[in-house]
């Protein structure tokens, strides 16, 4: 997801109680701020139909131990989630390449939201 206390459909700006217990550094807290600063409409609560929209289209590929494009939830953050087939974060780009681009391609065919519904019924 987003830097805490967001989530992958909501940025938030770490508050000082979020960098005092350790949710976020305060380095990370005032590049946030700065952010909310030049784009403010980028905290705002996207409304119901772009969040509909989001879940139908979106996908989260997430650091796991699991093979690329395993699903792992139903929903996760408002979008199905897959492996990523790698743990480390910064190689998750790396191993899912193939499974991104391919459900890339089901999106430009206009399947993206089927795709998602078939992964849903899977993990349901």
């Amino acid at each position: 997801g987003a830097f805490p206390p967001g989530s992958l459909l909501q940025e938030a700006v770490p508050s000082s109680e979020d960098v005092e217990q350790g949710r976020a550094a305060e380095g990370q807290r005032k590049t946030m701020q700065r952010f909310a600063e030049l784009a403010p409409a980028a905290f705002e609560a996207a409304a119901p139909e772009v969040l509909s929209c989001l879940a139908a289209a979106g996908r989260n590929f997430m650091a796991s131990e699991k093979p690329p494009g395993t699903p792992l939830v139903a929903e996760h953050e408002g979008v199905p989630a897959v492996s990523a087939g790698h743990t480390s974060h910064p190689s998750t780009t790396h191993s899912a390449t193939e499974q991104v681009f391919a459900f890339l391609q089901q999106g430009a065919a206009g399947q993206a939201a089927a795709a998602n519904d078939e992964l849903r019924a899977t993990l349901l």
